[in-house]
């Protein structure tokens, strides 16, 4: 069953990611998450919600928001992390998609660097690659954090 979602929800994150992205910033700005100064999100801290998911739906999600395209993954806000985070790579099923902890063993940072073929995987790299180096740099440290689903 494929998911509708709202056309203003998709564009204000991929306004805000391409503002993000536009800018000078090496890495995104902390964001308050709720109403205190305790709930903040450290700078450091690289959040899933946050970060990684606008990023990947601006630049995946017009391949990966179907079922059954490329590789079998599925990038939308609801089954994202789930889909990312402890699968097998489908094209190299000896990595996970996502290895929390890990971004050397992570298949993900390989397909979107291209250096997928130099394993030994299949497929073709990512359509928009060489992707931006502050995009490979988050999911990269998103990853090395632990890839929480925050």
């Amino acid at each position: 069953m494929t998911r509708r979602f709202p056309k203003a929800l998709l564009l204000a994150i991929s306004l805000s990611v391409f503002l993000w992205t536009a800018s000078s910033q090496s890495s995104p700005p902390a964001v308050v998450v709720g109403p205190s100064q305790s709930q903040k999100t450290a700078p450091d801290r690289v959040s899933f919600k946050r970060d990684v998911l606008p990023m990947l739906i601006q630049r995946c999600g017009y391949c990966h928001m179907k079922e059954d395209r490329h590789g079998y993954l599925i990038i939308d806000p609801e089954s994202a992390y789930l889909n990312l985070v402890n699968i097998p790579a489908v094209s190299y099923n000896q990595m996970k998609r996502v290895d929390p902890g890990k971004p050397e063993s992570s298949f993900l940072i390989y397909k979107m660097t291209g250096e997928h073929v130099r394993l030994g995987a299949s497929g073709r790299a990512m359509p928009a690659w060489p992707l931006p180096a502050p995009f490979i740099n988050t999911l990269r440290e998103w990853i090395r954090q632990g890839a929480k689903n925050n």
